[in-house]
């Protein structure tokens, strides 16, 4: 976030690097893919589509807000591992409900 106050720029908040762009895109394109293979759904049943992706986005820009707020890199990759740990549990947790109620 950006301030331009009398023709000066001042910057509120830190830029979003690569990397943290980077680790977010890798966490939700490995569940939106793993959803859509049906041998590995076989392992561990997630949820996919448009469910799965809203779910998986929302985590994913909560997980861009909190790396954000820290400048640590180990403590961005831990927020990182939690979040993916926490999509993983919503998107088996709602394949889980879907399978039981089609049961």
């Amino acid at each position: 976030v950006k301030l331009i106050a009398d023709g000066r720029q001042i910057q509120l908040t830190p830029a979003i690097k690569w990397y943290e762009y980077l680790l977010v895109v890798i966490s939700f394109a490995f569940l939106i893919a793993w959803s859509n293979i049906p041998k590995a759904v076989m392992i561990l049943p997630i949820v996919g589509g448009a469910i799965g992706g809203f779910i998986y986005a929302l985590l994913s820009m909560t997980c861009l807000f909190f790396m954000k707020s820290t400048s640590k890199i180990w403590a961005k990759i831990l927020i990182w591992l939690g979040i993916t740990g926490l999509m993983v549990l919503c998107g088996y947790s709602v394949a889980v409900l879907v399978i039981s109620a089609m049961r």
